[in-house]
């Protein structure tokens, strides 16, 4: 019969098994509560620039909601300024928003297609794309699209009590129909 040398476990001291039971579980927590806590500091931390409190705010009245998460529009707000000259399209419509609603030609949403605004093409193609990303809860179109809120997104508010949000996508966006073919200008 030959014998088997015994193991660690069996010949290290109880102490010593204990101390690393312990060491495990606290890195276990630690390493599964870190991204939790940086994730809520990064949301509570205040806005040191108040371009996104203005953004959250003009997304508030262009989206008719006032319990848009500030987060997300953050996220959106980022997402956004890397698309081609937004940063100077979105200071247009909102300097041209809250010009509108002071002399009193944009009261809401619903006077939007009959304002200054909404019959300016360029101020209101911005509007809608920050409109759609709400929606939507992306930004852009393609291979360079951000996904910026999945469950968030306010297209599923109309149906929450009836339907669910699905819970994965079985191909690129629209991928159920062609894309439609536009007319030459």
């Amino acid at each position: 019969m030959s014998k088997i040398a015994p193991s660690r476990v069996l010949t290290a001291p109880a102490s010593y098994a204990r101390r690393d039971l312990l060491m495990a579980a606290l890195t276990s927590v630690v390493t599964l509560a870190a991204p939790t806590w940086s994730t809520a500091a990064w949301a509570q931390a205040p806005d040191t620039d108040a371009s996104g409190k203005r953004f959250l705010d003009l997304s508030r009245f262009l989206t008719g909601k006032d319990d848009l998460d500030p987060v997300i529009a953050r996220r959106t707000l980022q997402a956004l300024l890397v698309e081609k000259d937004f940063e100077q399209r979105y200071a247009a419509l909102e300097s041209a928003c809250q010009a509108a609603r002071q002399a009193g030609t944009l009261t809401g949403m619903d006077a939007f297609d009959a304002s200054p605004v909404g019959k300016d093409p360029a101020l209101r193609a911005t509007a809608v794309e920050i409109v759609s990303a709400w929606y939507l809860g992306r930004v852009g179109s393609g291979p360079a699209t951000q996904l910026i809120a999945y469950r968030e997104a306010l297209m599923y508010r109309p149906t929450a009590g009836i339907t669910t949000v699905p819970s994965y996508q079985l191909g690129g966006y629209g991928y159920w129909t062609p894309k439609p073919v536009l007319p030459a200008a």
